[in-house]
């Protein structure tokens, strides 16, 4: 009879673990979430500043201003949020915005999808991790591109105003004194958002010796684009 109980009481206990160990395996991640929220009626303005190099270091720059506007969501047949999202420019602050395209996001407990021109990004995966490293072209036909989240929490300073809670997204990182730059990162705050985004493609001139290893800009491109103001317009 003890030898019963004891079997009986060892199937219990291993069962009681497998569905504990199976619950923490798939227990989504809602933290991560909030480095990206959404909500309809959300808005996000940036400043963008594009300097563009044709034909030697003298670069041509122009300022503008983009805006996102979530303007309704819906389910999939995943069961995810779908939230569309309405993208305008303008030149200054006292213009009117311009109505460019809308995209699609879609936010899980485990990834955040971003659309442009219909092809969908994976711009986080959850759980947010440093070091984590993930293919952001999983769930569009262009060819793998892995990018890492290099730094968490971070805290990053964006048009004066202090984030403490910021992660740091790496989609390219080179840099050489003789050829080029070539950088992309964008910078996510807790319960903010995408807060700024940088990319810089550039090549050095490099076809005669006077200029060879100066870093003297050929041709390329560099963007800035900060968070001016967010809110809610409902």
């Amino acid at each position: 009879m003890k030898h019963t109980r004891r079997f009986i009481i060892g199937i219990i206990a291993t069962c009681c673990w497998l569905a504990c160990t199976t619950q923490t395996e798939v227990q989504p991640e809602p933290q991560g979430k909030r480095f990206f929220p959404l909500a309809v009626g959300n808005f996000f303005v940036f400043d963008i500043e594009q300097t563009l190099y044709t034909s030697g270091p003298v670069g041509v720059t122009t300022q503008f201003q983009r805006k996102w506007y979530v303007a309704d969501l819906f389910e999939n047949q995943e069961n995810e949020n779908v939230y569309i999202l309405y993208e305008y420019t303008r030149t200054t602050p006292q213009e009117n915005w311009t109505y460019i395209k809308t995209r699609n996001a879609i936010l899980s407990d485990y990834h955040l999808l971003l659309s442009d021109e219909a092809i969908s990004f994976q711009k986080l995966l959850f759980p947010l991790r440093q070091g984590t490293r993930w293919n952001v072209n999983k769930f569009n036909t262009l060819p793998e591109k892995i990018i890492t989240l290099t730094k968490l929490p971070l805290q990053k300073t964006v048009n004066t105003v202090v984030y403490t809670q910021v992660a740091e997204i790496e989609y390219t990182n080179e840099e050489d004194r003789i050829i080029g730059n070539d950088i992309e990162k964008e910078w996510y705050a807790l319960d903010v958002g995408l807060i700024e985004r940088y990319l810089e493609n550039i090549t050095y001139c490099s076809n005669t010796p006077a200029c060879l290893g100066q870093q003297i800009i050929q041709s390329g491109s560099i963007v800035s684009e900060k968070l001016n103001s967010y809110g809610n317009e409902l």
